[in-house]
């Protein structure tokens, strides 16, 4: 299986080649094609100073006479060119070449490979003629010509090689550099399948996609891990909560029918006792499931939380006072929301008997700790808070307060910890709603917990 960082660097190289091989390929063509302009230029520049020096010599010797004539041809042989010359009506007058190239060309093989238009010539401002330069592929020109093409052409070849081999290298090292995080993941993952869930990859040391990539796969196992405790943790808290009632029915049937306990409505009662709190448990966890799976019914309808909330705080004001609680509430009008009143006031109850379990006060009716209720409408939610001045909750316990059987007390006491669903059949019932659930807490100061529903349209209920 061919690697992925093998595969990026051959990516890389690919491209890498094709960039070099276009661009040498295009200045190759680009200097030849210079080149053609610059020897054009220098045929230019050739036939200027031609029509200069015969336009002396048309001055000097009084017209095209034999010397000037005698001047244009042996321009010709030097140059290795052909001139035509014509008068000023642009009648030819004579042709001049250099006969040994000619020679060497063979008739009919005259190769030009520049030809200059007709060059006006003048002399003291007047017109006294015309001439045609023809320049003729030489050896000498071929030659140099081919030198310089070669010359160049090996230049651009070795650069050329020099950079595929440093570009082959450094593609190599970028894609290994780049895939790293990836491959370590992938070791990682492999690592993490077997169950080991202490497994980190290191960051790299920069800013990119593939840094966000690390922090992800590291946050990833983390709550995995984190889910795994809870699980192991979730599977002993189920067996201890069913084991208890389970334990002590069967201990008081067996005391019963070994008649250590007579079977009387004292024994009994508590035998129900303990039939009627596993059978709570049961349905507490049968509603959560129900719930989060969406197969509960609900029967929602636009209701007022405030008048929900009043009713709920009405029937438990006298735990309340029992306890030496004060229970305040701030109720404001208009409160509507779309939901189930039953399944609504639980969550509540739920979140008002969490406080006052673990609000301390004077248990003779005088007013120590407090719980406060309040309901308000926002633009396009209605918020209920639950604030008190409990025990609080430890930080590190604040993540899971809403899993299943989750207890803070280590002790799993239920007089103290109890089952550990209230606080799940409170999200559960809220997300149902299309609301969300917050808790704020200070391990000796407090617990506040924030529920928001999407507000209904006031007046519908």
């Amino acid at each position: 299986m061919r690697k992925i960082w093998t595969k990026l660097a051959l990516i890389l190289i690919g491209v890498m080649i094709s960039g070099i091989l276009i661009s040498t390929a295009f200045s190759i063509q680009q200097v030849s094609h210079h080149f053609s302009l610059y020897v054009g230029d220098v045929t230019v520049k050739h036939s200027k100073e031609l029509g200069e020096a015969l336009a002396d010599a048309y001055a000097s010797y009084g017209g095209w006479s034999e010397q000037t004539l005698h001047l244009a041809e042996s321009m010709a042989k030097v140059l290795e060119v052909h001139i035509e010359l014509y008068d000023k009506d642009k009648k030819h007058i004579a042709t001049f070449d250099d006969f040994e190239h000619n020679m060497e060309l063979g008739e009919g093989n005259h190769h030009y490979y520049y030809r200059q238009p007709l060059l006006l010539i003048e002399s003291d401002g007047q017109v006294i003629g015309y001439v045609n330069v023809q320049n003729y592929e030489s050896e000498t020109t071929r030659t140099l010509e081919k030198h310089f093409q070669e010359a160049h052409t090996s230049a651009m070849l070795s650069a050329m090689g020099l950079l595929i081999v440093f570009g082959v290298l450094v593609s190599i090292y970028l894609a290994r550099l780049v895939v790293r995080p990836i491959d370590q993941i992938r070791q990682a993952s492999v690592v993490a399948a077997k169950g080991d869930l202490t497994v980190q990859v290191p960051v790299p040391k920069r800013q990119d996609e593939l840094v966000e990539l690390v922090r992800s796969f590291n946050q990833l196992i983390y709550t995995l891990k984190q889910q795994e405790d809870l699980k192991k943790r979730l599977t002993s808290d189920i067996a201890h909560e069913l084991r208890t009632p389970i334990n002590t029915i069967l201990a008081q049937i067996e005391g019963m029918i070994d008649g250590i306990w007579d079977a009387n409505e004292e024994h009994l009662e508590s035998t129900r006792h303990e039939v009627l709190r596993l059978s709570r448990l049961v349905q507490d966890l049968d509603q959560v499931v129900r719930t989060e799976s969406g197969t509960a019914k609900m029967n929602k309808v636009p209701m007022d939380l405030s008048a929900v909330a009043r009713e709920v705080a009405a029937a438990m004001r006298p735990s309340f006072y029992r306890d030496g609680i004060e229970l305040a509430c701030e109720l404001q009008r208009d409160a509507v929301i779309i939901g189930d009143p039953q399944r609504i006031a639980q969550v509540i109850t739920n979140l008002l008997g969490n406080s006052l379990k673990f609000t301390a006060g004077s248990g003779q009716g005088l007013a120590q700790g407090s719980v406060h209720l309040t309901v308000r409408r926002e633009e396009t939610s209605v918020v209920l808070t639950v604030q008190d001045t409990g025990s609080g909750i430890p930080e590190e316990d604040l993540p899971f307060v809403f899993d299943r059987f989750y207890r803070g007390d280590r002790s799993r006491q239920r007089e103290t910890g109890g089952s550990g669903l209230g606080l799940t059949i409170v999200k559960s019932f809220v997300e149902a709603h299309g609301g969300t659930v917050a808790i704020e807490s200070t391990l000796g100061r407090g617990t506040t917990v924030t529920v928001r529903f999407p507000a209904g349209e006031v007046g519908a209920s």
